[in-house]
């Protein structure tokens, strides 16, 4: 695998990947068999997103073989570990992902750009800004003049706060936004983590994630205005917390409806220890949506202990669409669930608004989703065999695997030889 002339990384490196697949999965081969390996190996212990790209001639895997270097970009800058963990398309193609770095010392916020066929963008290249004493990028978005977001958490030197940088669309630091292009917000006295982030039609910021309150995690929200500061129009300090002592509630994914705040992620309850998928909406004000779900509020129970969703998207209808992940009886599955604008489940999607799907031979989850514009659902992440390797499905806007996909409608890609883990992805024009 070659990089880019424009960007080195030492041989300890830990490079950030992207994979393209053609929209069809030409040639793709079963989800269990053994892929070949790329020729040239990198560091073991790799991160990465998952783009899925227009028609183009593949290679056995199905890769797409004119992004990159046969359908894999393998790029980072420095000596330590980089992971990316959001892909964002711009409107004129580019492809922007963010996630963080390894300074020597502690982690750094980086964001990136491509141009539409994988080489680096020479009039942007890789940004890397410090917060605080660590910083990690989770979440990207770009507003509708072309401004950047990048949401995370940043420790403060003693717990860890949400964190929201915004750059122009050259990749400077936008100094008209909180102080010098940086915002940091606090909920409690324990660490806050933020891990999703959205532009409301009026051009307000949502970001979520989960905030420690008291002894346990509940669901945060914050909205800001353009300027950085918090919007005190939402749960009049510009904050919304949702929680209880018997359990802790985490927020990984964020969406926005007329106003209305749909936050996905999972519960568990303390006692028994059981994780079940969760749905939370708050009203433009930020109180809980009482009309959602039970009480602002819609929970999911899979296969058994342990069922998690990691994100979610909107349909135009309405319909919300949330990918994750399942323990059963058959080890760990994508799980993918389709709920009604109320909260309830989908009955016309899978089996009663539920579909899981078992990927490689020992295991998968689902960390990224997207819905392409004839309504199939993409769905990508990670298969546990072989250290772990990046994991895609598709499925008919029923819930059926798309056949015309890879064959089966899923595939497993070894990248690296060591760990590979899908954090993103999104849909190229």
């Amino acid at each position: 695998m070659k990089s880019s002339a424009s960007v080195r990384y030492a041989a300890s490196s830990i490079p950030c990947f992207l994979v393209v697949f053609p929209i069809h999965g030409v040639g793709c081969q079963r989800p269990d068999a053994p892929f070949p390996r790329l020729l040239r190996r990198l560091t073991a212990g790799l991160f990465g997103w998952l783009l899925l790209g227009a028609p183009a001639l593949a290679d056995p895997a199905g890769l797409d073989g004119s992004f990159g270097d046969g359908g894999v970009l393998a790029s980072g800058i420095g000596a330590g570990d980089e992971a990316a963990h959001a892909v964002v398309m711009q409107a004129d193609g580019k492809i922007l992902v963010a996630g963080y770095s390894w300074n020597g010392t502690n982690n750094d916020f980086m964001l990136s750009r491509f141009l539409p066929h994988g080489a680096p963008d020479p009039y942007f290249g890789w940004v890397v800004t410090p917060i605080g004493d660590d910083d990690i990028g989770r979440a990207l978005a770009v507003q509708s003049d072309g401004k950047i977001l990048v949401a995370g958490s940043t420790h403060n030197g003693t717990t860890y706060d949400f964190a929201l940088v915004r750059y122009l669309a050259d990749g400077t630091l936008d100094h008209g936004f909180g102080t010098g292009g940086k915002v940091t917000t606090a909920f409690g006295t324990g660490n806050d983590y933020a891990r999703a982030v959205a532009v409301q039609g009026d051009g307000r910021i949502i970001v979520a994630g989960y905030a420690r309150i008291g002894t346990t995690d509940d669901i945060a929200v914050a909205r800001y205005l353009d300027t950085g500061a918090l919007d005190t129009g939402f749960s009049t300090d510009g904050k919304a917390t949702l929680g209880t002592t018997l359990s802790h509630d985490y927020g990984l994914s964020v969406a926005v409806n007329s106003g209305k705040v749909i936050v996905g992620g999972y519960t568990k309850v303390i006692s028994s220890g059981v994780q079940m998928c969760a749905l939370v909406r708050f009203t433009s004000t930020g109180g809980v949506d009482a009309t959602f779900g039970t009480s602002g509020t819609a929970t999911t129970t899979i296969g058994g202990t342990e069922d998690r969703i990691h994100a979610i998207a909107l349909q135009g209808d309405g319909r919300i669409v949330a990918a994750g992940y399942t323990e059963s009886a058959f080890g760990r599955e994508f799980a993918v669930i389709r709920y009604n604008i109320n909260g309830g489940l989908d009955g016309t999607f899978g089996d009663a608004g539920i579909v899981t799907t078992g990927i490689g031979t020992a295991g998968a989850t689902a960390n990224a989703l997207a819905i392409q514009s004839d309504g199939k659902i993409v769905v990508a992440g990670e298969a546990v065999g072989n250290n772990g390797d990046f994991a895609v499905a598709r499925y008919l806007a029923n819930g059926t695997l798309d056949s015309g996909f890879c064959g089966a409608g899923k595939a497993v890609v070894p990248v690296g030889g060591g760990a590979d883990s899908g954090y993103g992805v999104a849909v190229q024009g």
